[in-house]
């Protein structure tokens, strides 16, 4: 839950303060990815858990890349 609260939270201050969802997710997605990271390494969470960060962090890269503008 607390990891979901931190890419909620990073979604949209970033979408507020740039209008670029795209670009908020990718962010958002990172910046999970590395709480996650921290977290796993102090086993705090499951490596499953971690996988889904790391999967958040690659979507929201793949949707920055797709755009079109």
């Amino acid at each position: 839950m607390f990891l979901i609260a931190i890419y909620v939270i990073v979604l949209i201050g970033f979408y507020k303060a740039k209008e670029d969802f795209k670009g908020a997710m990718a962010v958002a997605g990172y910046g999970t990815f590395v709480v996650a990271l921290f977290f796993w390494i102090g086993g705090f969470v499951s490596g499953i858990t971690f996988g889904m960060a790391i999967a958040g962090a690659i979507l929201g890269t793949l949707v920055l890349l797709m755009d079109n503008n």
